[in-house]
């Protein structure tokens, strides 16, 4: 019995994960479903992008999460400039899987006019949204207040991969 148990999970297919995320959003298992939803992008940007490779040849997993989820999931967060985007995302999926933490810290501080730093609050009972204010302590800074539904952004993740898969 173990022996099968393991020749299955060798091949779990993503429609499995897609219908495991979808089953824990109507069970409303937040936490679970946005956790196993946020491996989607490492899949699919494996699949879709088997030529980002490291000079060792290994994956640019990083790379490849950030392409996959910018292409099919940022825009559900606004089309030109995406207020939680692939590398936000990513730092979710690192701090969320590997710390347990739904906190992460976001800063955008580059060549642009603007500079932006991030304030994430993961929610499992109301809707998404950010709001941008001056920050009240780095004058030029943005504050931007991001609150995400664990729930809407699993569904917006496994909708994408569907759309992906179809494609």
């Amino acid at each position: 019995m173990a022996e099968e148990f393991s020749d299955y999970l060798d091949i779990i297919p993503l429609s499995r994960i897609v219908s495991d995320v979808r089953r824990c959003i109507a069970e409303n298992i937040s936490v679970a479903g946005l956790a196993l939803a946020l491996t989607i992008p490492d899949i699919m940007g494996e699949e879709c992008y088997p030529s980002m490779k490291n000079e060792d040849g290994s994956r640019k997993s990083r790379s490849q999460y950030i392409r996959w989820y910018n292409a099919y999931v940022a825009e559900k967060f606004g089309k030109k400039d995406s207020w939680f985007d692939g590398e936000m995302c990513y730092a979710l999926r690192c701090d969320l899987l590997h710390s347990g933490r739904a906190d992460i810290e976001y800063h955008h501080y580059d060549d642009l006019p603007m500079q932006y730093e991030y304030e994430f609050q993961l929610v499992d009972d109301g809707q998404q949204f950010h709001e941008e204010l001056p920050h009240p302590d780095k004058p030029g800074v943005t504050l931007c207040r991001v609150h995400l539904n664990a729930d809407m952004l699993a569904a917006d993740i496994c909708d994408a991969a569907d759309r992906c898969m179809r494609e």
